[in-house]
């Protein structure tokens, strides 16, 4: 399951809806899954969920955790549920790349909120491969986080690097017109 809301500040400004597609919405995935005999239940959760400090945060946290104790709640029912993290997913919906371009345009560089801030960002790709291993393995009773910071590392940098390019085009090509 990866639909849900994820928009940080409306989270904050609304978080009744938030709670029923996050929370409840999970429950009755859970429950759907399990009345239907699904085998493998995928859900994918989000770096924020890390010691949340916002409603969004929260939410996915409470989702994680009913799909990995699901496990349990499903007594003999064979149905497997797993859950795995990752950061920002480059080039997905509601990816920060757009964002950074729009920077770019506006002020000819990307905006940085706090210098020392981390920011966890894995390629379509990597998202792709995660869950096909997640479907291989079918690990229970567990949550699957995104690669390490140390395996992501060069491929981000390349990455990254060919988004600035891209974007220094664009700039360019804005610039010209």
């Amino acid at each position: 399951i990866s639909a849900a809301l994820k928009q940080v500040p409306t989270a904050e400004y609304n978080p009744f809806e938030f709670i029923k597609t996050n929370v409840d919405g999970a429950q009755n995935v859970i429950d759907s899954c399990l009345d239907n005999k699904v085998e493998l239940v995928i859900a994918i959760g989000t770096d924020k969920a890390v010691s949340p400090s916002t409603t969004y945060g929260a939410s996915k946290l409470l989702m994680e955790r009913l799909f990995i104790s699901a496990n349990l709640y499903k007594g003999n029912r064979n149905t497997r549920f797993v859950c795995v993290r990752y950061g920002n997913v480059l080039g997905s919906r509601g990816s920060i790349f757009p964002i950074f371009v729009d920077s770019i345009i506006k002020t000819g560089r990307v905006t940085i909120t706090d210098p020392k801030m981390t920011r966890f960002n894995i390629t379509m790709k990597q998202a792709i491969d995660k869950d096909t291993t997640t479907l291989r393995d079918k690990a229970i009773n567990r949550l699957l986080t995104s690669p390490s910071e140390r395996e992501l590392s060069l491929e981000n940098q390349i990455y990254f690097y060919r988004l600035a390019l891209a974007a220094s085009f664009i700039l360019l090509i804005y610039k010209s017109l």
